[in-house]
């Protein structure tokens, strides 16, 4: 009894005092949990709640917008109106009713008014919406009111967004029962009240007033306990209360309470028949099967227990046994699946991240060797941005156990761009936890992708820089097709920008026939392709212009598309036209413009005769010029060298005369030696002049033989200067003499 005592007191006393402190710890643990879980639920399931409402709201204000646009309202026609308007009716589900109100009778028009009502016509509740109307040029002719119909969005928007046994309420913004509520007795549009709905009351008021609080508020009503959170949404001011009772919050926790405390004691049986019973029985062949485990657990694939017998502990070694031999088998599968697997495969620590084998797909995809690869994490590869975001991974990953597919982009070893889809289990247990985790390289879809964007960003860029007005319209089952244009139409046919874009030009009156529109259509449904079909088009100012329209059937990313162009060609026919009128007119101006051209000969020869009598007597009177004017240029140019001549001469005479005087009265030297140096420089003046007047006599001699040649000449600039100059000094100097 030494060795069972031993192990009821060292081993299962312990365990038991253990489990039933674990119990308890986990009884509070868990009651924590729940309602930390109850915590997140509660506000996942208001968000949504909130998210839808608000959703279906937006739908209807759209879907408003959307009928505000059509063309029956934008004419203000009630004759048009009061049709369309029964029609919408018939046809909406979501739209109890719809009214035009002219832009006289219109006091004021909200997109949204929060305050929800009754319909007298079906006792529903509802929501009245309003949205303006605007005519084709941008002016409002009055708005379109409509009741939204409430029941059917607040069944989407609540009906699945509770668990078992939670409550969801719906107030206005004046705390008025929408949808919802308690369990209790309540009618739409009604505050709760203390006799009929107590507990209601009791939570939306205890909510009101800590209205900022994000955690769970406890309210205990008339031994009733409830977990409630509310949620207000800012448009249109209406609020969403998530309530839970504390039974049911806590039930699994009781549950799983009682049936902790129920096993722990049938485990306290057990562990004494079994520490008995491996006394005698197990013990050896349990510690063999145990190192076959641990070996096994090694890596040691070939580790089996050894059999002995038949009893159970050896049928126990038996189907060890066979599940190591399953597991090698299943193991060299794997691998050979592993190996084999086109897409990239990596099995990775979850301690730490690293990787502890990868696939070939992987290290090709990658650009490195599998040995290579081994031991580093995914930040090394750019699948993972940094650690943190691999630590948040790992979190997230133990708490669902698997990550849904996520798009990465990253390198290769080579720097090429690659695209992979990357999704993770986690396998194992304990410590020995791993990581697998399958990619799809896309790198080629997403290379087709961008050439796709490319193309189309081409295509609208090039169909919107065309000079050439143009439309295209993709052609869309079971609707009308949208019309999109470019901006060389918008200027080519005088609508704003914009104005028509989406509208098939039936909308707008575009073309003058429409038979011939069709006809148009029909040559593009039998060749695929139109070519300058004439036209009459109308103009954004009610003109009709000529035009030249072509098409063809083109395909924009799987789509078909039909190409048309508008070629403006009034001016072209115009011109050609006027072109038919002047050849008409031709052969008459021909035969005109001959008669006067003879009679411009005559008149020109008669003008020749003159000019040819005018030319001789020109050149006569041309001569006698040019005589008298070489006798003027002969003149002035021996003018200077005579000048200068006598002008020495005369100096010369007086210098004579006063050195006779000053000779008569007694010579003295100084007198004598500028008598001389006079002399001197007078009679080269004078010998200068005499040759320049001697080399003009003889030029001029040469001009009258040769009169067609000029024959150029060298002089010394500063020679004719002091020839010039000269005389004018002795003037000067005559006095001093």
């Amino acid at each position: 009894m030494k060795l069972l005592s031993r192990i009821v007191v060292s081993v299962i006393a312990p365990m038991l005092a253990l489990g039933g402190a674990a119990l308890y710890g986990g009884s509070l643990l868990m009651h924590k949990s729940l309602l930390a879980e109850q915590q997140e639920r509660a506000q996942a399931t208001l968000a949504q709640g909130a998210e839808r409402l608000l959703l279906s709201l937006g739908d209807a204000r759209d879907a408003l917008r959307v009928l505000a646009h059509s063309a029956p309202l934008a004419g203000a026609d009630m004759a048009q109106i009061e049709p369309a308007l029964r029609r919408w009716e018939g046809a909406s589900e979501r739209f109890e009713s719809f009214r035009f109100v002219p832009l006289p009778e219109l006091a004021g028009c909200a997109e949204t008014d929060p305050s929800a009502l009754i319909s007298a016509a079906s006792g529903e509740l509802v929501l009245p919406l309003c949205t303006p109307v605007f005519d084709p040029r941008g002016r409002q002719v009055g708005a379109l009111l409509a009741h939204l119909k409430l029941a059917q969005l607040l069944s989407f928007a609540i009906g699945n967004a509770a668990q078992r046994d939670a409550q969801l309420m719906v107030l206005d913004s004046q705390s008025r029962l929408l949808a919802g509520g308690l369990g209790e007795p309540g009618t739409a549009l009604q505050a709760a009240d203390a006799a009929s709905q107590p507990q209601a009351l009791a939570v939306i008021e205890t909510l009101a007033a800590q209205q900022h609080d994000t955690a769970l508020s406890r309210i205990a009503i008339n031994g009733t306990v409830w977990y409630a959170l509310a949620k207000r949404m800012p448009e249109p001011g209406w609020q969403v209360i998530y309530a839970l009772p504390e039974a049911s919050l806590f039930e699994r926790a009781s549950q799983l309470q009682h049936r902790g405390m129920l096993g722990l004691l049938v485990c306290a049986l057990l562990a004494l028949l079994g520490a008995a019973l491996l006394r005698h029985v197990a013990l050896r062949p349990l510690m063999q099967l145990r190192l076959a485990q641990q070996r096994l657990q090694a890596g040691d694939s070939h580790a089996r227990a050894p059999v002995t017998g038949n009893d159970e502990i050896s049928e126990l070694a038996h189907s060890f046994n066979q599940m190591a031999q399953a597991l090698e088998t299943t193991e060299q599968r794997f691998r050979m699946i592993f190996e084999a697997f086109p897409h990239p495969i990596t099995l990775a620590s979850f301690q730490d991240g690293r990787y502890v084998d990868v696939n070939p797909a992987f290290a090709e995809a990658l650009g490195v060797s599998a040995q290579a690869a081994i031991g580093r994490n995914p930040v090394e590869f750019g699948l993972v941005a940094c650690m943190d975001d691999l630590r948040a991974k790992g979190r997230e990953l133990e708490l669902s156990g698997r990550l849904p597919a996520e798009l990465v982009h990253t390198q290769d070893a080579q720097g090429r761009p690659l695209w992979l889809t990357y999704s993770s289990r986690l396998i194992g247990h304990g410590g020995g936890r791993l990581v697998l985790a399958v990619a799809t390289d896309i790198t080629e879809l997403k290379t087709v992708e961008a050439q796709l964007r490319q193309s189309e960003q081409s295509f609208t860029a090039l169909f919107e820089s065309a000079p050439l007005p143009m439309g295209r319209t993709p052609l869309v089952d079971g609707a009308a097709s949208p019309t999109f244009w470019n901006q060389a139409w918008y200027r080519a046919f005088g609508y704003a920008p914009g104005s028509c874009e989406g509208r098939p030009s039936t909308s707008f009156d575009f073309w003058v026939d429409k038979n011939e529109r069709q006809r148009f259509v029909d040559e593009m449904v039998e060749h695929d392709y139109a070519l300058a079909r004439q036209a009459l088009l109308r103009h954004a100012d009610g003109s009709v212009r000529e035009c030249e329209v072509s098409g063809r059937h083109v395909d924009v990313q799987g789509r078909h598309t039909v190409l048309a162009s508008y070629l403006d060609v009034t001016e072209k026919n115009r011109i050609a036209a006027e072109l038919q009128q002047l050849n008409a007119s031709l052969e008459a101006r021909v035969a005109e413009r001959t008669a006067e051209l003879a009679r411009r000969n005559r008149e020109l020869d008669e003008a020749l005769s003159v000019l040819k009598h005018a030319q001789v007597e020109l050149v006569r009177t041309e001569k006698l010029a040019s005589l008298g004017s070489l006798v003027a240029g002969i003149a002035h140019e021996l003018n200077t060298p005579i000048g200068n001549a006598m002008l020495m001469a005369t100096t010369l005479a007086a210098r004579q005369k006063q050195f006779e005087a000053a000779f008569a009265d007694g010579l003295r030297r100084k007198t004598l030696q500028q008598f001389l140096d006079g002399l001197r420089e007078a009679s080269a003046m004078l010998e200068a002049s005499l040759g320049r007047a001697a080399e003009l006599i003889s030029s001029f001699k040469q001009v009258a033989v040769d009169q067609s040649s000029y024959q150029l000449r060298d002089f010394d600039l500063q020679e004719v200067l002091h020839e010039t100059a000269a005389p004018a000094w002795l003037k000067q100097c005559r006095p001093a003499c």
